[in-house]
């Protein structure tokens, strides 16, 4: 393809030609030769009676700026190497927005214009397809993935799974709430391995709590005996605390009873003090009568630990619950140790506050 032809005159604009500059030189306008000098006779340059009779200069044509040559030319050469390239049978360069055509790869149709994912694959689609694919790469199956849990027998022998999966929780949490025996019997079975994992997890703590609110006193006995050695760790963790104070409200016979406080008894300071444990013996105080709580009373009354709980943000607020559902001999012996320290409580940002409960 032949370059574009250009204008002759391709002086920049303002600039002078050599002719011109000969004029100005002799003192000849040459706008008064062009025939457009506005200031007449006041004009410093000569207006000789010959250049009347001149002919008007013809309009300058329009010229072509540097860019506009480059991209022109650019353009010209894409052009010729698309031309040699379809003489010798190459395929065109793909185009920067061509979309692979693998067969592995669903599309799907553009949205409406002027919706915000135009041209783009739905995203859940895509995610489910990766992952289904990396599933089969791996050699995996999954047979609970995308049905719909229309039946009990239909998830029995993968209980465990489904506990960890949302939709499954909730799932065998309704069938929990039918208070059919076998169904209660059947989960009880496939869990009871992996409560104390599944306690501490985001959607089987659900699971648990359901399964301690509906389970008989035999099978809620063998889940507190089985998470007995992990009750503190699973009471600090956030999920698990939950669970815990399920268990708790549930407790119906001193056998249960007797193991919560062995699991406790040596570990209650440091529950008071944590996030998320403190609530796990506030649910004791709530729960359990003054006997039971006895234990409790026994730890933060020993030297040393009374200060210890009530200067901690937490801890404080522990101990005046203490107040409130002590007997009277729990009660005096708080007292005796928070009149004993006082002076150093009511100096404390935390502790202050128990001292004006009082």
């Amino acid at each position: 393809m032949s370059a574009p032809s250009l204008s002759t005159n391709t002086s920049p604009p303002g600039a002078t030609s050599p002719p011109a500059q000969q004029q100005q030189q002799q003192g000849i306008c040459r706008y008064y030769q062009q025939g457009y000098c506005s200031r007449g006779d006041k004009c410093n340059f000569k207006h000789p009676p010959e250049a009347e009779a001149a002919p008007a200069a013809e309009p300058v044509t329009s010229v072509l700026s540097a860019q506009d040559i480059i991209a022109q030319q650019k353009a010209a050469a894409v052009v010729a190497a698309a031309k040699q390239r379809k003489g010798l049978g190459l395929s065109p360069s793909p185009s920067p927005t061509a979309v692979p055509t693998s067969p592995d790869v669903t599309h799907h149709a553009s949205p409406q214009k002027g919706h915000p994912g135009k041209g783009r694959p739905q995203r859940g689609a895509g995610m489910a397809t990766s992952a289904s694919n990396d599933s089969i790469a791996l050699g995996k199956t999954d047979p609970l993935a995308g049905k719909q849990y229309t039946s009990f027998e239909q998830v029995q022998g993968q209980i465990y799974q489904l506990c960890k999966d949302q939709h499954g929780c909730r799932f065998l949490q309704k069938k929990l709430e039918e208070r059919e025996p076998r169904v209660t019997e059947a989960i009880f079975e496939e869990v009871y391995d992996h409560t104390a994992e599944l306690m501490v997890d985001p959607f089987g703590n659900y699971l648990c709590q359901k399964l301690l609110e509906h389970c008989n006193d035999e099978q809620r006995l063998m889940i507190i005996d089985k998470v007995n050695p992990d009750l503190v760790r699973i009471s600090k963790n956030m999920h698990g605390t939950r669970a815990v104070q399920k268990m708790i409200e549930f407790l119906t016979t001193p056998e249960q009873i007797a193991l919560i406080k062995k699991a406790l008894a040596n570990s209650v300071v440091p529950l008071i003090q944590d996030l998320n444990g403190n609530h796990v013996v506030q649910r004791c105080l709530n729960k359990l009568g003054p006997s039971d709580n006895q234990f409790i009373y026994d730890s933060v009354s020993q030297k040393g630990h009374c200060v210890e709980v009530a200067t901690h943000r937490h801890g404080c607020c522990v101990l005046q619950r203490c107040i409130d559902h002590a007997s009277d001999s729990q009660k005096m012996q708080l007292m005796n140790e928070i009149i004993a320290n006082a002076l150093v409580l009511v100096q404390d940002p935390y502790g202050n506050y128990v001292v004006q409960y009082v």
